[in-house]
């Protein structure tokens, strides 16, 4: 059962990755509780749920701009030391 799940997290990984390449610019902003959530039949209401997902997204995020090298979505390419230098 773990091998199963394991492989299918490393296929998300990739269909991620690949899905990813086509993006320009993606923009997050975190959930605010303040403003409250519209049942529109289309997003999940659950609040908790939300803020996990939030979270998740967000620890993305924080990997990607303090430990580029651990990304698991855009590794560094051999021989590449630092994503950020122009």
């Amino acid at each position: 059962m773990v091998q199963q799940i394991a492989v299918i997290v490393k296929k998300q990984i990739t269909m991620s990755r690949e899905s990813l390449r086509s993006l320009d610019i993606i923009f997050i902003t975190r959930f605010n509780e303040q403003q409250g959530v519209v049942d529109n039949g289309i997003r999940d209401t659950n609040v908790d749920f939300i803020k996990e997902i939030d979270n998740i997204f967000y620890t993305l995020y924080m990997q990607y701009m303090t430990q580029a090298d651990a990304d698991v979505f855009y590794p560094l390419k051999q021989g590449e030391s630092d994503r950020f230098s122009v």
